[in-house]
């Protein structure tokens, strides 16, 4: 907003003429024409209050002049707001606002060589610990949680395993509760007065029947045993063995024997009182259904001879779950007969196999003896040698053959462990006293021979039952006759001519008789 003639002069006269008026240059739209000017000097004076004066100059104004100074008398209607006054007015502060200054910031120092040197180039190393930190604790926690999934596993699998054991022993209890309920007279057979009676002390002591293969399997188990495996029903391979008259054995087995007993023939297992290859034992085993885990208990119908010998051929071909039936057949009719407990027994052939076993022979190097150990003990003197033939056979007091015996051997007769009356063995503590009579001891081993291996096998037996460390010769006393130097046999027989190593040695002449 301009202001006007009439607020200038009130602010004069309020002023009390203070100020001068100012001078107020006019220009004009049009300018001069330059002929018009005679004189283009142009000469300004000053007036008494130091102001200058338009109005003197030469130039004397027209319309149509050009006049750069103008007095305010010609040209009042404009006037030039920076010359209106001398003094500004005053202002008031508080009602402006200032605007501060915008400056620029000042500018960094220039960089030279020796600050870009001192610039680290690598990363900080604390970023690098922080990750290798951190990969540390994955690791760690990966490691932690593996380990507790692998012992939740294990933790699982036994509980698992501990709830089937026990769901099978409650079963097993209970099945043996109902044969036992369901047959009265098979309890009375366990648990029976009549029973204690007629057995000997040492069998009639009834003790929890643990489950196979929990311990080393008994060598010789009684009939009542034999009854409590069949009411159980344990995996029992059960066989009666035969003599070498196989037809007659073969018909004494279809007239009677016990129920599930399968006939063992003592043809496959020996050959002219010679072990048969363990492959040949190894497939006919597996034809009668035997395994590895298979129970297999052996009797006869003799004095025990025959089952005695089948046990040494099983164990010496590796089936150490064997045992042998105390009494044999014999022991087990009388039982029956005597209404004691079901001791079942049956005629025909015999049950037939519908599976072949899985058994698999190993030779059992400790249960047998060669020549040559015999002949090498005379020089070590490590084992004890046992003659278990006859004492008429053992001085050579018998005439059918070259009697005699090994020098240094001591006589343990077969029918010394034997009780002929009632076809049953000597118990351990008897048995034990007649070891220990003839000078003999588990710690030392024993080297056991007769003239066919027959009678050796039962002394053996006797021996393995008290845990001896025992062996067969099974070459026997005809092969050391034949091999042996002179000096180390003793013979009492007239001369005669030895038979040569080529002749079979179980059918010499009954004549040949050499005495020594």
């Amino acid at each position: 907003m301009r202001p006007n003639k009439g607020t200038m002069d009130r602010w004069a006269q309020h002023q009390h003429h203070s100020y001068p008026m100012p001078r107020v240059i006019a220009i004009n739209r049009e300018p001069p024409h330059m002929n018009m000017i005679p004189n283009r000097s142009l000469r300004i004076s000053p007036v008494s209050d130091g102001s200058y004066n338009t109005a003197s100059t030469e130039l004397q104004y027209s319309p149509g002049s050009y006049s750069t100074v103008q007095d305010d008398r010609f040209h009042p209607e404009y006037e030039d707001p920076e010359n209106l006054y001398e003094k500004p007015p005053e202002v008031d502060v508080r009602k402006t606002k200032r605007i501060p200054a915008k400056t620029p910031p000042p500018l960094p120092p220039p960089l030279n060589q020796a600050t870009l040197t001192k610039i680290p180039l690598t990363k900080p190393p604390k970023k690098i610990e922080h990750k290798c930190q951190k990969q540390r604790c994955c690791g760690v926690k990966i490691s932690v949680c593996v380990t507790v999934l692998i012992l939740i596993s294990l933790l699982m699998a036994c509980t698992v395993f501990a709830f089937l054991w026990q769901t099978q022993k409650r079963i097993d209890a209970t099945k043996s509760k109902e044969v036992f309920e369901s047959n009265p007279s098979a309890e009375r057979s366990v648990l029976s007065v009549p029973l204690e009676a007629a057995l000997p002390p040492s069998d009639v002591v009834q003790k929890p029947i643990p489950p196979l293969g929990k311990k080393p399997t008994e060598p010789l188990i009684s009939a009542n045993t034999l009854l409590t495996y069949i009411i159980t029903k344990r995996r029992i391979c059960l066989f009666e063995v035969s003599s070498l008259q196989i037809e007659t054995s073969k018909a004494d087995f279809r007239a009677d024997h016990i129920e599930g007993a399968i006939l063992l023939y003592f043809s496959n297992l020996s050959h002219s009182g010679v072990p048969v290859h363990p492959l040949q034992f190894q497939r006919y085993i597996r034809n009668l259904g035997v395994e590895n885990d298979c129970h297999v208990i052996l009797y006869d119908k003799g004095e025990q001879i025959w089952g005695s010998y089948a046990f040494w051929i099983f164990k010496l071909f590796g089936h150490e779950r064997t045992s042998l039936l105390n009494g044999g057949f014999p022991e087990w009719k009388r039982l029956q007969e005597s209404g004691v407990g079901p001791y079942a027994t049956t005629n025909g052939p015999g049950p037939v196999v519908e599976f072949a076993g899985n058994f698999k022979a190993k030779w059992m190097n400790e249960y047998i003896s060669a020549f040559d150990d015999v002949l090498g003990n005379f020089d070590d003197k490590k084992s004890i040698i046992v003659d278990a033939q006859s004492p008429e056979e053992f001085n050579g007091l018998v005439t059918a053959g070259v009697s005699g015996h090994i020098k240094d051997a001591i006589n343990v007769p077969a029918e010394a462990v034997f009780n002929s009356v009632n076809n049953t063995w000597l118990d351990a503590t008897a048995m034990e006293e007649l070891f220990t009579e003839h000078g003999l001891h588990p710690s030392r081993p024993v080297i056991v021979y007769c003239e066919t291996s027959l009678h050796a096998s039962m002394v053996w037996f006797g021996l393995h039952r008290l845990r001896y460390d025992a062996s067969v010769y099974f070459g026997s006393w005809p092969e050391w006759v034949i091999r042996a130097p002179d000096n180390l046999m003793v013979t009492n027989s007239i001369e005669a001519e030895l038979p040569s190593s080529s002749e079979n040695l179980r059918t010499a002449p009954p004549t040949l008789i050499r005495q020594r």
